[in-house]
């Protein structure tokens, strides 16, 4: 894992269960709650996986590599939030929305907030 706590190594991955999560097929706005985050081992990428809380499933978000105020960053489409840099247990709205070639890519994320922090204030 590296110090933004993206999964780096296969034994790490293989823990996760990755083959567990779905890629969406269809358009919609959903509250993504972040699980985990992998490199893309296909190309520039980085691999969101985590609960789709409206439609009540695991699934996996991709976002590529591209340059922001001169900077490489990894974010949806439209959005300049480097999702290498966020932390699991996040919770985000997100529009998924279909591409130039009518596949469904991660277009926008708007970060509601930390679940993680939440539940550990509960348990004190």
């Amino acid at each position: 894992m590296n110090s933004y706590g993206v999964l780096t190594t296969e034994e790490e991955i293989m823990e996760m269960e990755p083959e567990c999560y779905i890629t969406p097929k269809e358009e919609d706005e959903i509250e993504f709650d972040i699980d985990f985050r992998t490199w893309y081992k296909y190309g520039q990428g980085l691999v969101c996986y985590g609960y789709d809380c409206k439609n009540h499933r695991f699934i996996k978000l991709f976002a590529w590599r591209r340059p922001v105020n001169g900077e490489m960053i990894y974010a949806p489409k439209e959005t300049d939030i480097d999702m290498s840099k966020v932390k699991d247990g996040s919770l985000w709205k997100v529009t998924l929305g279909k591409n130039k070639k009518g596949k469904v890519e991660w277009k926008t994320a708007e970060f509601i907030e930390d679940i993680d922090e939440e539940i550990e204030d509960e348990e004190i």
